[in-house]
């Protein structure tokens, strides 16, 4: 079989009972860890802005998460992608962020359909691991990179696959679903995010957009609308209209249900882009090994991948894009500022001039040895980091693994902390409690509404 049949076939045949505990348990943790990161970006400009254009429609379906109102599943899809990556809090892999896109899309038609917790966890999974697939197949070589390149693009086929399974759309529709998906993707946009004339477009990974595109297109396959049914395949296949130069047709389908790409995902402990990681991660280390006070820093200097001297210089970012991708910015906030999350990106954190002081001392310069792990067989980012004090000494640090990656996991505990964090944002106590519990448990739910009612604060 082709490559898009092979995926359509595994995302129609896999349920909830063919998966393995360890991938339901991993599931769960990503959508509570979802959940929360949209509830942290509820209360955001880029929140804010999506919430406006799109949250209004008549016929609400689906619930627009922290505000508690219902909008279009497909609008509610997009708003609840915007949501979840807003922060660049959300997990992440090589490729992307998949869950910002399908956790989204699935959960607005979940609801719309009144899937089961059961269904709604199947869909998530099949549509990660179609969307990673696909990702890691077509990653570009590394010139090709450095001149197109995009996560958004392929992610529209994680939510066409969640949505057509939720939709219960036969072989031929999902042919059809798969092709309008791909041919309506977003573009590899990364290298005009708006790097050379700030602020930095909101648009960023195009999560939104791929959340409903894979909505709009499963929806219009259900109604008969003819899609192109080999859009991943040969050699004018899906991936070269994404921009690369290069395909793994093997990659892209090999050990389906045998080996799962959601086991192999990592969650963030900083909001920022995942760039920045292992230079944060190295940057604590010495400070807190050091017990090291801010005043007594001279300068900092990272060696890592070209991408950040290229795109991650901003001393003075103005919104919240332009802080997440800046390194000299997130160094110096997480060395002075409070727990990540949205107090990161307020107008005072952003005006605070003892972060903006410290952010100028922060040099960056490539490394070949990173820009080789990173581009080789089997990535990997790392970040060397050099701490200069006012008085001559030299301290240095490197991460080999940033906290959150498989080989660096963040714990439970970590884990369930930070959904609390972030969801207190919106909810309650009791609230966050109860939605922690009711995710644990998903798959007992009989029906999504019983979740999506725990997503906005409770009417006095």
């Amino acid at each position: 079989m082709s490559a898009t049949e092979t995926l359509v076939d595994y995302a129609l045949k896999t349920g909830f009972s063919d998966l393995p505990n360890d991938v339901v348990d991993r599931a769960k943790t990503c959508i509570l860890d979802s959940l929360g990161c949209a509830l942290g970006g509820f209360k955001t400009r880029i929140g804010s802005s999506a919430i406006a254009a799109l949250g209004e429609s008549r016929g609400g379906e689906s619930t627009i998460i922290g505000h508690g109102g219902k909008t279009a599943c497909k609008d509610a899809a997009f708003i609840n992608s915007t949501l979840t990556n807003a922060l660049d809090f959300d997990d992440d892999n090589w490729v992307g962020h998949p869950s910002a896109t399908t956790i989204p899309a699935a959960l607005a038609v979940a609801e719309r359909v009144g899937a089961s917790g059961r269904d709604f966890i199947a869909s998530y999974v099949v549509g990660y691991e179609v969307v990673t697939r696909i990702g890691k197949a077509i990653w570009p070589s590394e010139d090709r990179y450095k001149k197109v390149w995009g996560v958004g693009t392929h992610q529209a086929f994680g939510a066409v696959s969640a949505v057509g399974k939720l939709l219960a759309l036969d072989k031929f529709e999902t042919l059809n679903a798969f092709g309008i998906a791909g041919a309506a993707s977003p573009l590899p946009s990364a290298m005009k995010w708006g790097f050379e004339n700030r602020p930095l477009t909101w648009v960023k990974d195009s999560v939104a957009w791929a959340s409903i595109v894979g909505v709009t297109a499963a929806l219009l396959a259900q109604k008969g609308f003819i899609g192109c049914r080999n859009i991943l395949d040969g050699e004018t296949g899906f991936w070269i209209m994404a921009g690369s130069d290069r395909c793994n047709f093997d990659r892209m389908v090999g050990r389906l249900g045998e080996e799962y790409e959601i086991l192999k995902g990592a969650f963030k402990p900083y909001s920022s882009c995942r760039f920045t990681h292992p230079t944060l991660d190295a940057v604590r280390k010495i400070v807190s090994e050091n017990n090291l006070d801010p005043h007594e820093i001279k300068n900092v200097l990272v060696r890592s991948i070209w991408d950040l001297t290229e795109f991650f210089i901003d001393y003075k970012p103005s919104a919240i894009v332009d802080a997440q991708f800046s390194l000299p910015y997130t160094v110096a906030v997480a060395i002075l500022g409070g727990p990540p999350g949205p107090n990161w990106f307020h107008d005072e954190c952003l005006s605070d001039q003892a972060i903006l002081n410290l952010a100028t001392k922060v040099k960056v310069e490539t490394d070949p040895y990173a820009e080789e792990l990173y581009h080789g067989a089997k990535p990997k980012l790392v970040s060397t980091v050099i701490i200069t004090t006012k008085d001559g000494k030299r301290l240095e640090a490197f991460t080999e693994y940033p906290k959150g990656e498989r080989e660096n996991p963040l714990s439970a505990e970590e884990l369930e902390q930070k959904f609390m964090r972030l969801a207190s944002f919106v909810l309650d106590k009791q609230q966050v409690i109860r939605l922690l519990r009711t995710v644990e448990n998903l798959e007992q739910l009989d029906n999504i509404q019983e979740l999506s009612e725990l997503l906005h604060p409770r009417l006095s």
